[in-house]
């Protein structure tokens, strides 16, 4: 089971907007304030020379110098007006450059984030059991495959929506509406002649190791009920108490034990409980019936 990837499910790195920069009055204010200095350099010195005649004689010395000093500073009005331009475009530019690589950088960045869906998720689940969890049961309740060859196996599988007091635990709400535990459980059952063998594997998709198992034996004649319960929840996700749906299946025995298990995929969980019945009553009624036999015998 890839671990890291159920990660990227229950803790998913979001989408990242590129932080864009504003143009802003600054660069602005350059280009406007280089566009009147190459205004002012444009201006003709003629157009200062226009003297009322009666005032020239006090009036034309100072004109005259002011004249001389317009005409030494058009050239630095060109230069300071293309200078203020410059910066201005320059400014814009880089502003620009810089909202263009930060919008590409975001978009690589959501491009190669790892997204695991609903549906993978489950998969991973699904694949991991069928790989592994026979044999674990096999083992745990001490059968060869050669003993089970002929036998009747029925599992079921589910989101477990408790912690394991060992492991991280984490509720997912996803996509379809269905919420999602880092637990998983599955069970199998062996229905031998006399008696049913269950093998329940509670295990953490994020955290390899984390599990806690559980085996479990009952003759049919101490199973008085087989049966499937719906019920509504409430588990903390972020923070929030959140409502979940869970359904079960449970086996209730004459001592007043229960085996509960989770069951993800209701449609067909329904006919496997159907299956669970019809095995419990006729094996039931099997062991019985030769109970009564080999009474009448004796």
């Amino acid at each position: 089971m890839n671990y890291e990837l159920n990660k990227s499910y229950f803790f998913p790195v979001q989408n990242i907007v590129a932080k864009r920069k504003r143009i802003g009055f600054s660069p602005i204010f350059a280009i406007i304030t280089g566009i009147l200095l190459l205004w002012s350099g444009i201006v003709d010195s003629e157009q200062i020379k226009t003297l009322d005649p009666s005032t020239e004689e006090v009036v034309f010395p100072i004109i005259q110098h002011a004249i001389t000093l317009w005409e030494k500073a058009q050239e630095w009005f060109y230069i300071g007006g293309f200078a203020a331009i410059g910066i201005g475009v320059i400014w814009i530019t880089l502003i620009l450059v810089f909202n263009v690589k930060a919008a590409q950088k975001a978009k690589k960045f959501n491009e190669s984030r790892i997204i695991v869906t609903d549906s993978e998720i489950d998969g991973a689940c699904e694949e991991y059991l069928n790989d592994n969890f026979k044999l674990m049961a096999l083992k745990k309740l001490g059968f060869e495959e050669n003993q089970v060859r002929e036998i009747e196996s029925i599992q079921f599988s589910g989101y477990f929506y408790d912690d394991l007091k060992t492991s991280e635990w984490v509720l997912k709400a996803g996509a379809d509406g269905k919420h999602r535990s880092s637990h998983y459980a599955a069970t199998l059952f062996f229905w031998f002649d006399k008696q049913v063998y269950c093998f329940q594997h509670i295990f953490s998709l994020l955290e390899e190791g984390v599990k806690q198992e559980v085996t479990w034996e009952c003759f049919y004649q101490d199973i008085i009920s087989v049966s499937m319960r719906s019920s509504t929840i409430k588990r903390k996700s972020n923070g929030d108490t959140v409502l979940v749906n869970v359904e079960e299946l449970i086996l209730t025995t004459s001592g007043g034990v229960t085996m509960s298990t989770p069951i993800s995929d209701s449609e067909n969980a329904e006919l496997s409980v159907q299956k669970i019945k019809k095995l419990f009553k006729d094996k039931k009624t099997t062991v019985i019936g030769n109970f009564k036999n080999e009474e009448s015998k004796s």
